[in-house]
């Protein structure tokens, strides 16, 4: 459960709520998905725990499943989408990365999305993206035409504006977490800056000798120096890597954060910042447009190549009292604009249209 995951979790837990004209809801999920509540929720929605991750399977078994199932609207958050069309089609395109600087995904990924973005253009009714800024560089780099996308912002769930000092003491403990931190969330590879990040660290800890710097999340290469590059730093025994953090603990692991630090290269949304916002930790993020847009005039920027600037926005946040309490009051208010109600109702009446036959783009 990382990016993508969430968000199809988020999102259908947001069209799942509370709606007198919501769509009747078919998930399609994983064996073992904790999606599987959802059907508790109501008449208008089941899950079939029957998803593959076999690409064949979205070719051969899903088509024969939606006409099956009579579905008037699929809406996959992935690549790929099957090229025999049963009934109209949106994609989420979470951003345009892969075409727009291929140098800052892996060769695997690239692969995957040079192969399948083509064929899943062609028969995708409308695409809908996480931001203004990810639109831009879709149309920009893939060709998709401007009445053929839709911006629905990302919403973040009530659970990060909930923590209370139990659950972040119970989270510290099960984490061996003791004292004040500088907190990261999200994959660690090189796209989203841990290696600027520790770097930075190196120079706000000489300053700030109790505090830790905690990476939560999962290598995307396992031989990713990262020991390596806290041993170059000089901050060994002062970095935490957390691996992958269950979701249950990351509204409380935000929220016992004394900063939440964002130095990522290139985003379509960057959902980390506003879980943090919402849980109360003021930011610091890379200047980078996806990050600007979701994060307003709440958070702290820097360029994430810049480590004199990097670490100057992080000993703000540690030390000026005044400008942390003024973040953090604005940031949650950022984070409650993203809210499950307000990508329910614009996501609803996006599947309208393409029902409708309202949101097909023209494609030469």
């Amino acid at each position: 459960m990382t990016g993508i995951g969430r968000y199809a979790r988020n999102l259908a837990h947001a069209l799942a709520g509370p709606m007198p004209d919501g769509p009747d809801l078919l998930l399609i999920c994983s064996p073992g998905s904790d999606l599987d509540g959802l059907a508790a929720g109501g008449p208008r929605v089941r899950v079939s725990a029957v998803c593959s991750p076999d690409p064949l399977w979205d070719q051969v078994e899903l088509p024969l499943l939606l006409e099956r199932w009579g579905a008037e609207v699929y809406h996959t958050p992935v690549l790929p989408v099957p090229v025999v069309r049963v009934c109209p089609t949106v994609l989420t395109l979470h951003d345009a990365i892969p075409a727009a600087t291929p140098n800052l995904c892996s060769p695997s990924f690239r692969s995957f999305f040079d192969r399948w973005i083509d064929p899943s253009l062609r028969v995708t009714d409308h695409v809908v993206t996480v931001s203004e800024a990810a639109r831009s560089d879709i149309l920009s780099h893939l060709g998709v035409p401007p009445d053929g996308i839709s911006v629905v912002y990302q919403s973040i769930p009530r659970a990060f504006f909930k923590t209370d000092d139990r659950a972040v003491a119970a989270v510290r403990e099960r984490h061996r977490l003791s004292g004040p931190y500088v907190l990261f969330v999200g994959s660690l590879e090189p796209r989203k800056g841990p290696d600027r990040l520790i770097a930075t660290f190196g120079r706000v800890a000489q300053g700030h000798p109790d505090v830790t710097l905690v990476l939560a999340g999962s290598r995307a290469d396992p031989a990713y120096p990262l020991e390596a590059m806290v041993r170059d730093a000089g901050v060994s025994g002062r970095v935490r890597l957390l691996g992958y953090v269950d979701d249950g603990d990351l509204p409380a692991l935000y929220a016992g954060a004394r900063a939440f630090v964002f130095p990522s290269r290139a985003e379509g949304f960057g959902l980390p910042v506003l879980e943090a916002m919402a849980a109360g930790t003021p930011v610091a993020a890379a200047d980078i447009p996806a990050l600007r847009e979701s994060a307003g005039d709440a958070a702290l920027f820097a360029d994430p190549d810049d480590e004199t600037a990097l670490a100057r926005a992080v000993e703000t946040l540690l030390t000026d009292g005044p400008q942390r309490a003024a973040l953090i009051e604005q940031g949650r208010r950022r984070a409650r604009s993203f809210s499950p109600d307000r990508q329910a109702r614009e996501m609803t009446a996006l599947y309208r249209r393409v029902a409708d036959g309202e949101a097909h783009a023209d494609r030469d």
